[in-house]
């Protein structure tokens, strides 16, 4: 009886000690967990609300620009009329508000090795109360993917950062501009086409669901093959590049907008409603590009070569339904006749 309960006995405090290394066990893990998540987030090494941020100056493609706030809005300084993105200027202003540490070099004797005498960039960031925080932006560490940084006054100290702050300031000062938007075309919506350019004018419209092709040379039925193919580029047109937002008069002739090489107009239906709007084109940029401007718009923009180079590679007798296309058309309608009519008889 004795060694039973002497059995039993350790066989409790087995147990109480299993109980207890797990329960410690338990406590060290969500400890570390904890840790590692705040090592993930960050120290947070300076911080501000940001809607005590009225002004925000940085490098944009080797160029300094400052965004102010004026009556709760962002403006770009010395430029009321260019239409801010506010959504993409946040960007930037959420990655360094707070602004948090991954690392704390302390006692930094020799900051250029970290590229603070030729940063990336630098962010100056005004405050509601008149001062400033800059925050410079040195190498980044090609190991890591982050990026090495220091505030001002903190000349002996550099943080590790993540890649957020040099993810949101992109390449142009375009890049925060809201753009126009192109006129929601597709292929099945539109209903006409007229281009001219300095070779050659001609229109293509529908009739009866019919296409036709009409110039000073030709008026006839089109070649839905061509038809098809110019109507399927039109309807997939976009901007490559947001170049200006305020252009017109004489500036418009570096673009070769002043006096247009080429316009497009293209007729189309919305909301149950004929509409039409017209493309300018005027030269070409280093890429092959051309530059555009919608009819009404102050805006220039570049649309892609091969959204234009179709319309150029036509003559309008050329778009003319071919005596092939004409027979093939009307052996395609004899057959569904002759296949209507077995119908019928059965």
């Amino acid at each position: 009886m004795k060694r039973k309960t002497i059995t039993m006995s350790v066989t409790v405090l087995a147990l109480a000690a299993l109980v207890g290394g797990y329960m410690t066990l338990k406590e060290q893990n969500e400890k570390a967990e904890e840790e590692e998540a705040l090592l993930a987030e960050g120290e947070t090494v300076w911080e501000t609300d940001s809607d005590n941020l009225e002004k925000v100056s940085f490098s944009i493609g080797g160029s300094e620009y400052t965004f102010q706030k004026e009556n709760g809005e962002w403006q770009l300084a010395d430029d009321e009329t260019f239409p801010v993105d506010e959504t993409v200027l946040e960007e930037l202003i959420t990655a360094v508000t707070p602004l948090k540490a991954l690392r704390t070099l302390t006692d930094v004797e020799d900051t250029a090795q970290y590229g603070m005498e030729e940063p990336q960039n630098v962010i100056t960031l005004g405050l509601s109360d008149g001062t400033e925080q800059v925050l410079t932006i040195g190498d980044n560490n090609e190991s890591t993917g982050n990026d090495y940084l220091m505030l001002a006054n903190s000349d002996f100290t550099v943080y590790t950062v993540n890649s957020d702050i040099r993810a949101a300031i992109y390449d142009g000062l375009y890049d925060y501009a809201v753009s126009e938007e192109l006129p929601a075309i597709t292929q099945t919506n539109i209903t006409g086409l007229a281009f001219t350019s300095a070779d050659t004018s001609y229109m293509l419209y529908e009739e009866d669901d019919v296409w036709k092709v009409e110039s000073d040379e030709v008026k006839d039925n089109a070649n839905t093959d061509i038809t098809s193919e110019l109507t399927a580029q039109i309807s997939g047109v976009y901007y490559v590049d947001y170049l200006e937002h305020n252009c017109e008069g004489e500036d418009l002739a570096q673009y070769g907008l002043a006096e247009p090489s080429s316009t497009l107009t293209i007729t189309y239906e919305e909301d149950e409603s004929a509409r039409s709007r017209t493309i300018k084109i005027g030269d070409t940029d280093s890429e092959g590009n051309y530059y555009t401007q919608l009819s009404g718009s102050t805006e220039v923009h570049t649309i892609a070569s091969g959204m234009v180079e179709p319309f150029l590679s036509y003559t309008p007798e050329e778009l003319v339904r071919t005596g092939n296309e004409s027979e093939t058309e009307a052996e395609s309608t004899t057959g569904e006749e002759s296949e209507s009519e077995t119908e019928t008889e059965e």
